[in-house]
């Protein structure tokens, strides 16, 4: 922790006699290379995010370097998450900070008033917060965001429902962000749960479409997922967004992969677009988690087919090289639906061309085949295999009697 308690830097230790410095420098105001460290005993080291610098003889001082143009300034990071504006962060050796670069609150001051509850509307908040390619906006201020995220208790629904889209490039943690990845983050804690609390039903929805862009970040992770967590249990129309997003920060390592295995698994027999997400969770889930206990592909693939058949096809894709072919399940598949898998059927000619070739030999024998029969082995017919073009062929008849004699 800082010398005033707030979150330490993400370095897993500071050193006795070294000072860090965790910052976030607006992408429009510079670089840390603008950031002054007065009273460090060597050169300093730095990163996107930190500075490093020895501190034997004592504390180290960091300002916002040389006069800078503009209306840029330092905020020192508080206990409750929130910055203060400062003149210079004392890091004492042993110890980080945490601070970032924005602009000065003072120069905010008018669009500061205009998000006051009584003033505000959903048009301020797009004007002054959300970039689109036809609409500039100007870095905001800590306090302009720490005002925008308190109107999670708005009255009006539509103030609200603008929230997720202010929020959303302060938190995403992509390169397209306005401050570096790695961050701190500005956006007080607690407001992605507010919004997914929220009474309305535009509101969560619009968060669980957002929260699909968000990666993991150094403070935000766990209140992304309590978040997503949450949309799926209540259901309603911001679950299939949320159940999507779930699978996807699984499969980077976000979220833990096991969680969001069993929620699919249950969530994939509700019919509708949430099933339908939950059935493409547990497929991108394939390169996240390992089969066996009770992340059992099969009995999900059995499920599908139950619940979801035309999704059976792309589930068992994903999990091919786990389950082997099942006569039963696949002549379902064949016969029980109407579109399939070409990468499906090709891996499995491939790779299991014995298992694959007595399928459609217990489903049609012999010619002649009807069109779904053929649609099928259009596809795998182009291997080399003569096996596929054989059973393709529907003009095979027993074979020819010898001719009678004269």
């Amino acid at each position: 922790m800082t010398p005033n308690g707030a979150p330490l830097t993400p370095i897993e230790s500071v050193a006795p006699e070294v000072a860090v410095l965790w910052v976030g420098v607006h992408h429009d105001a510079g670089s840390l290379v603008d950031l002054a460290a007065d009273g460090a005993s060597g050169q300093c080291s730095s990163a996107e995010t930190w500075i490093r610098c020895p501190a034997a003889n004592g504390p180290v001082t960091f300002r916002w370097g040389p006069a800078q143009s503009g209306d840029w300034t330092l905020y020192e990071g508080r206990a409750d998450g929130g910055f203060t504006q400062t003149d210079a962060i004392v890091v004492e050796p042993g110890h980080g900070g945490t601070a970032v670069v924005l602009p000065a609150e003072a120069a905010r001051a008018g669009e500061l008033a205009r998000l006051t509850p009584d003033a505000v509307t959903p048009a301020t908040l797009r004007d002054l917060f959300v970039r689109t390619g036809d609409h500039a906006v100007s870095p905001p201020s800590p306090g302009m965001l720490g005002a925008a995220a308190r109107l999670v208790d708005h009255p009006d629904p539509l103030v609200r429902r603008e929230l997720p889209d202010v929020v959303l490039p302060w938190l995403r943690h992509t390169a397209l962000d306005p401050l570096p990845m790695g961050s701190p983050s500005v956006i007080p804690s607690g407001t992605l749960l507010a919004l997914a609390h929220d009474r309305d039903p535009g509101v969560r929805r619009r968060l669980a479409s957002r929260l699909r862009d968000v990666r993991d970040g150094p403070r935000f992770s766990a209140e992304v997922s309590q978040a997503l967590e949450y949309l799926v249990a209540t259901g309603g129309s911001a679950e299939r967004a949320s159940m999507v997003a779930m699978g996807s920060r699984s499969k980077e390592g976000s979220a833990p992969a096991i969680d969001a295995w069993r929620l699919a698994r249950v969530r994939m027999r509700e019919p509708g677009p949430a099933g339908r997400a939950a059935v493409k969770t547990l497929g991108v889930l394939a390169s996240a988690v390992d089969a066996g206990g009770e992340v059992d592909p099969e009995a999900a693939i059995r499920d599908c087919l139950t619940w979801h058949p035309e999704r059976t096809w792309s589930l068992w894709m994903a999990w091919r090289r786990d389950v082997p072919i099942e006569p039963e399940l696949v002549l379902r598949l064949f016969r029980e639906t109407i579109g399939w898998s070409p990468g499906l059927l090709t891996w499995w000619a491939k790779n299991r061309p014995d298992e694959l070739e007595a399928v459609f030999l217990a489903w049609e024998a012999g010619p002649p085949h009807t069109p779904r029969y053929r649609d099928l082995l259009k596809g795998v017919a182009l291997l080399p295999d003569p096996r596929w073009a054989a059973l393709l062929d529907d003009k095979l008849s027993p074979p020819p009697q010898a001719p009678p004699t004269p």
